[in-house]
């Protein structure tokens, strides 16, 4: 790609930071973090190793390998827990890994944290953002083995939820902090259309620090993990799942370290509602990951696509219409119809009211050029030069099974992703919505890569070609 064709992570990079040090300086000291002071720290590097697309339990079943493989520890931190398939999935590991290292005479620590498990447990849960410890003897209520499953594990559960609405969203696990892996999926019996990215390098202290700042009791902050490299990692088999299917491995991956940027999003009590529809939405809190994916879309020269659950942003939405009128083409894959209640909740509204009410801008703004345009007021050089850039909306939809339903098709897309100008691919717990971008404690990885982008965009144009339906095309 030419590079005046598209937007330079350096320039991105450069903004991002000035603004993010602008925006600092009257953040509420209670959510205080490394990058508050130095923001240039988010900006790291990483090697990635894999990247799976399929549903939440054959994302898990497909990295058991590597969570099998772990010698001293693993960190698993995700927003809603529940019985079910993966929960099953992690319980078997559990069990490998305490018998592993009854064997060897050793503890290997596994720390897990969530935010939700029921809405009983969300009303009554404390309001501490130091959380909740759960008792070694409930565990079993979370679907977890007992202490006589699992000596060989020093296995603490944690969950942190801040009433009404500042849920802990993000979802990642360590391994032996030398690898770490991001997916889109809950630990839940969801059956939806997810995405996991596993990287090492630099980028795996990132997570740590988040944890430690986080998730980690005083005793795991004084906890220094020994230099042993664990090499069953170089040894696990990463060629079973079959192209073309769901789960679905990408297979060109970008070669040796990618620049990257961290992206924390810490929570916040206050949603900033405004109650009547003619006040101008409120600006959204100036996290880095809503810094980041604001100052991407507007620097966007070329193409935006996006595709989360649910799109009630404000925000998102204004951006998207910025970027039309400058002649970005913007390619959206969302769902019509998934957590309903939970939108109307926190946002008012519904990705299919937002979807629509974009249609209508969209037309509108294009509909103004060209009217302009025929009646002279906008000759051709002015045209070219003030461009309306293409929109392409898409729903996911289940492939139909002419027999019983297929458990491993996915219902809806959860999948957060948003692709800048083919080279800057932004993965992790971010949805699109109001919730993600004005409540929730989120957390994100941005990456420069031609070739991640590209071969990511392709994937999902061959998986999504069957499990979508077009809304509006004017591309």
């Amino acid at each position: 790609m030419p590079q005046d064709e598209s937007v330079h992570m350096n320039a991105l990079k450069e903004e991002f930071l000035s603004t993010l040090s602008q925006q600092q300086a009257g953040y509420p000291t209670h959510l205080a973090h490394r990058w508050n002071k130095n923001p240039a720290t988010l900006i790291t590097s990483c090697r990635i190793t894999n990247l799976i697309l399929g549903t939440g339990e054959a994302i898990f079943k497909s990295n058991a390998g590597l969570i099998e493989a772990a010698e001293h520890e693993v960190i698993l931190v995700t927003c809603y827990w529940s019985q079910s398939k993966s929960c099953a999935i992690i319980n078997n590991l559990l069990k490998t890994l305490s018998e592993k290292a009854v064997r060897k005479g050793v503890k290997i620590r596994v720390r897990i944290g969530f935010s939700s498990s029921s809405l009983w447990q969300m009303l009554f849960h404390t309001q501490s953002s130091n959380g909740s410890i759960h008792p070694t003897g409930s565990l079993t209520q979370l679907g977890l083995l007992n202490g006589t499953e699992r000596p060989g594990l020093d296995l603490i559960v944690k969950s942190i939820f801040i009433k009404p609405l500042s849920i802990m969203h993000p979802k990642f696990i360590v391994i032996d902090r030398q690898i770490v892996l991001l997916p889109s999926c809950n630990v839940s019996w969801e059956n939806w259309f997810e995405g996991c990215i596993t990287m090492r390098g630099p980028i795996v202290q990132s997570f740590i620090d988040f944890w430690h700042t986080i998730w980690a009791t005083s005793l795991d902050k004084q906890f220094v993990l020994s230099e042993q490299i664990t090499p069953a990692f170089d040894l696990i088999d990463e060629q079973s799942i079959e192209e073309k299917e769901l789960p679905y491995r990408v297979t060109t991956l970008p070669k040796g370290e990618i620049l990257c940027v961290f992206l924390p999003s810490p929570h916040h009590i206050n949603p900033q509602f405004r109650i009547f529809p003619q006040q101008q939405f409120a600006s959204p809190p100036p996290t880095p990951l809503n810094s980041f994916l604001l100052t991407a879309f507007a620097k966007a020269k070329k193409s935006i696509r996006i595709q989360t659950p649910n799109l009630t942003s404000p925000p998102v939405l204004q951006a998207v219409c910025d970027a039309l009128k400058r002649g970005v083409n913007v390619n959206i894959i969302t769902n019509e119809k998934a957590m309903t209640l939970e939108q109307l909740l926190t946002a008012g509204t519904t990705t299919n009211q937002c979807v629509r009410k974009l249609i209508k801008r969209y037309k509108k703004s294009w509909n103004s050029i060209s009217n302009r345009q025929r009646t002279g007021l906008l000759d051709m050089e002015q045209c070219n030069t003030t461009p309306t850039g293409k929109l392409n909306i898409r729903y996911f939809k289940r492939i139909a099974s002419e027999s019983a339903v297929d458990e491993n098709e996915p219902v809806v897309t959860h999948l957060k992703l948003s692709i800048i100008d083919e080279k800057i691919v932004i993965l992790g717990s971010g949805n699109m919505d109001r919730a993600s971008w004005y409540t929730s404690q989120e957390l994100g990885v941005a990456f420069e890569s031609v070739e991640l982008a590209t071969t990511l965009a392709e994937s999902l144009n061959d998986l999504l070609k069957k499990r979508s339906t077009l809304i509006y095309d004017d591309i």
